[in-house]
């Protein structure tokens, strides 16, 4: 990936590339392709950068994106931490982009491409605090096996992980890693039971770790008949209940 310069307009882009011929090549130019497509929709649907073009040009395949000011999520999140024993980001911040993930999520599933590889990384906040998609092959398309897993909330599953990092300062999977605290304890907690005592111990001082722990632990429930849908995180973040 190099950043650029649109000499028509003089925007910032982006470029990825892969080699034009070969086999060695196939499936670097299959995904650039596929992301092209993805980024027809997603563009026009403001939920990413859209694609400017794929071109061929001296033996590599091009594509050409927008740039999208802003700060991945992670940084935006590392940026914010403070010293006062609020271990997440204030609620004031936290909790207009918790929302904007959650339309994020939405948009993409009313164009049938449900997120399931969101990551801190995938996702840019922008100046506004909106968010958008960087990384578009983060998204599944009809058809496919990531598809069909996101109709048991694979994308609910992994929109919980960004709630839990806005709300600890913490990636959800460091959480889900921490050994019992307890010597001889017969056997590790399951994962939840870890995010939500982490939740807890964070929200004793975090008042984003209070207000977003029921979404996390709703969105991220093992069982995934059992996971929540966005309609019903944002009905308690907006109205707590």
């Amino acid at each position: 990936m190099v950043f650029g310069t649109d000499t028509l307009t003089g925007e910032p882009v982006v470029v990825r590339r892969a080699p034009l011929d070969g086999p060695g090549g196939t499936a670097a130019r299959d995904a650039l392709r596929r992301e092209a497509r993805l980024r027809a929709r997603l563009g026009r649907a403001g939920l990413a950068p859209r694609a400017l073009g794929l071109i061929g040009h001296e033996g590599m395949l091009h594509l050409v994106r927008r740039h999208v000011p802003g700060r991945p999520l992670d940084g935006w999140v590392a940026d914010r931490l403070r010293h006062d024993g609020d271990p997440g980001v204030c609620w004031a911040e936290a909790g207009p982009v918790a929302l904007a993930l959650l339309d994020l999520v939405d948009g993409a599933r009313a164009e049938g491409l449900p997120p399931t590889g969101l990551t801190p990384g995938s996702v840019v906040v922008g100046p506004d605090g909106g968010v958008r998609l960087v990384h578009a092959l983060a998204c599944a398309e009809p058809g496919t096996l990531a598809a069909r897993r996101a109709r048991h909330g694979a994308d609910g599953h992994a929109l919980g992980g960004l709630l839990f990092l806005l709300a600890t300062g913490r990636p959800a999977a460091l959480a889900e890693g921490f050994p019992e605290a307890r010597a001889g304890a017969p056997q590790a907690p399951p994962d939840l039971v870890r995010l939500g005592r982490w939740l807890a111990l964070a929200g004793r001082q975090g008042e984003s770790a209070r207000r977003l722990a029921p979404a996390v632990l709703g969105l991220r429930a093992a069982d995934p008949a059992e996971r929540w849908t966005t309609a019903r995180a944002r009905s308690v973040l907006t109205t707590g209940c």
